[in-house]
């Protein structure tokens, strides 16, 4: 808020400023742009499928799972890569006209503007076929997502989350996510990647 005009005619006379947090800067629309792959056969062991599926090795079961469980964890928070993350699996990709900021000054002539306007369109198609591409490498092109929801979900400020999925025999799978410091106090082991 601006006291008075001195103020807004000093503002108006800037050519600089400096910001001290990216949050100031930031939109709020985070948006996954890597995946570090897991392969099937491990997300198989890991949901510990082998003993449920009788030589059945149905890979594509155990990644539809996988996906589902960490929609339904992320879904319960209100964290910004917890929506990066849910927007990713349910395949919603942030609105890139808003994140691009390309938009025509209403002093440039017409045939700028329309440059301008065909510049961002492409670049948006491109940065969507590569969001599609990346996800449907993940999950495969058939996923659909199953909005699970987990029957106990517990938060750990700055840390992660866990979430545990009860089955019709009441068999927990539990699902922990988080940083590196929190999955090593849970004793995963988790590399960092850079």
């Amino acid at each position: 808020l601006f006291k008075g005009g001195e103020p807004l005619e000093i503002a108006g006379q800037t050519n600089c400023i400096i910001f001290d947090k990216t949050g100031t800067l930031t939109m709020g629309q985070m948006q996954i742009v890597n995946v570090i792959k897991v392969p099937d056969r491990s997300i198989h062991k890991i949901l510990k499928m082998d003993k449920f599926s009788k030589g059945n090795k149905d890979f594509r079961v155990a990644r539809n799972k996988f996906w589902n469980y960490i929609f339904g964890a992320e879904k319960q928070s209100e964290h910004l890569i917890a929506m990066a993350v849910c927007n990713f699996i349910e395949g919603k990709y942030p609105n890139s006209h808003n994140l691009l900021g390309v938009k025509g000054d209403q002093n440039e002539d017409k045939e700028e503007e329309d440059d301008a306007y065909e510049q961002s369109v492409s670049k948006e198609q491109s940065i969507s076929e590569t969001f599609r591409n990346l996800r449907d490498s993940n999950m495969g092109y058939n996923f659909e997502c199953q909005h699970w929801s987990p029957d106990e979900f517990i938060p750990h400020t700055g840390l992660g989350v866990t979430a545990i999925y009860k089955d019709k025999e009441n068999n927990q799978t539990k699902v922990m996510i988080g940083n590196i410091k929190y999955m090593n106090q849970n004793r995963v082991k988790a590399k960092k990647f850079a």
